[in-house]
């Protein structure tokens, strides 16, 4: 396909703001979320901290290899949730220094889920909802019946125990999974 340079010009205009809203965007969500004062936190961070410790770096859930938790990274993760106390809200927000800045956009879920839960409790609601949303994608898929669908249901039950039993750092991952296919298999209206 080929565009004028008046086009062409239009589009990579576009693009750039695009990229300079996103980098905004991203800035002011973590710089919103590291504004929560540690007090706010710093219980639900300790107990979780304590519960990680206590499991150790790779708890096995069931006697299955593959039923592992990662607990290492996410203990990095809880602990990254407090910020120093003698750094600011910004460099807290934009500190890339450690391991951490691979993931860091993650804090603005898990900072204010925080206030509220401990990582106990997250890992529940994280299964709970996930399993929502697989018992939701099954009943759909079950009513349309036939075809390629019934591989999908067979192979998401095949990864269930795996699946629900994993660390919080792979939980975007399923959670893009199980809403693509919901929308994939799901017509609005239907």
């Amino acid at each position: 396909m080929k565009y004028s340079w008046r086009e062409l010009s239009k589009r990579v205009l576009r693009a750039i703001a695009l990229l300079l809203a996103l980098n905004v965007a991203f800035f002011l969500s973590m710089a919103l979320v590291f504004a929560i004062p540690n007090s706010d936190v710093r219980t639900n961070v300790e107990y979780s901290m304590h519960q990680l410790d206590w499991e150790g770096g790779y708890p096995r859930i069931f006697w299955r290899s593959y039923s592992v938790l990662d607990s290492v990274t996410d203990t990095l993760m809880i602990a990254s949730a407090l910020k120093g106390e003698d750094v600011g809200t910004f460099y807290a927000a934009m500190d890339m220094s450690d391991y951490a800045r691979y993931w860091h956009g993650y804090q603005v879920i898990l900072r204010p889920v925080l206030r509220f839960f401990n990582y106990h409790e997250i890992r529940a609601i994280q299964g709970t909802s996930l399993l929502l949303l697989l018992t939701y994608l099954l009943c759909v898929l079950a009513k349309k019946g036939g075809g390629g669908q019934d591989c999908t249901c067979l192979y998401f039950f095949a990864l269930c125990d795996q699946f629900f039993h994993r660390a919080d750092e792979h939980s975007i991952c399923q959670y893009a999974f199980l809403d693509g296919a919901c929308i994939h298999y799901c017509p609005m209206g239907g």
